[in-house]
């Protein structure tokens, strides 16, 4: 299946692009998506639970499936003050 990765922020630095497409395994969630960019990246996995995720254009937890087609984007922490 092919989706639509978007990387925002540090993210975008540290993955070395701010739009991808992919092909991806069927049954997988946002996390797994997240690995798979990150795999060479040890010190944003330390970051993981923090990231925030969106699929189409709506917020989602971490657990959320990918379907063909999907565009998924990829956030660091917000920070507010």
């Amino acid at each position: 299946m092919t989706i639509k990765i978007l990387c925002f922020g540090s993210l975008k630095e540290a993955a070395g692009f701010s739009s991808i497409e992919i092909n991806h395994q069927p049954g997988q969630n946002v996390s797994a998506v997240f690995d798979h960019v990150f795999k060479n990246h040890e010190k944003y996995a330390v970051c993981k639970a923090d990231i925030l995720y969106a699929v189409n254009q709506q917020h989602v937890p971490p657990n959320t499936p990918v379907h063909d087609g999907d565009e998924v984007a990829l956030m660091p922490p917000l920070a507010g003050g």
